[in-house]
């Protein structure tokens, strides 16, 4: 089960699945919400703002939520700390410790270009 397809969606249809779990709902009959066709007192638009293979692979397979803008903000943010750190120490993956600070060097002006201040990076 390793070449599961968990797709990602956004939070608020994970959170109406969630909620729905929670109240018994079973999958075909969220499928059937996302079709029309139930009785259940639920908004079908939000059900039907995903693509129906995406929401049925989401209900099988499991799902990850969509992450905000602040969330993949903070998570790019992280991992160029991370890698500007690696290199300005020279224990990046160059084996030439010159390549390790150009590598450094050309995080911290893609981030100036681009008027992004990170604490310990370029601000």
């Amino acid at each position: 089960m390793s070449n599961v397809n968990k797709p990602v969606i956004p939070a608020e249809i994970a959170e109406l699945i969630e909620n729905m779990r929670k109240a018994g709902v079973t999958n075909q009959e969220m499928t059937r919400v996302a079709q029309g066709h139930t009785l259940l007192p639920v908004h079908t638009d939000v059900l039907t703002s995903i693509p129906f293979d995406t929401l049925l692979a989401a209900l099988v397979n499991g799902y990850e939520r969509e992450l905000t803008e602040e969330q993949r903000m903070a998570r790019i943010k992280r991992e160029l700390t991370s890698d500007y750190i690696t290199h300005r120490t020279g224990m990046g993956r160059y084996d030439n410790a010159y390549e390790d600070k150009a590598y450094a060097d050309g995080i911290e002006r893609a981030l100036d270009a681009v008027g992004v201040k990170i604490e310990g990076v370029n601000a």
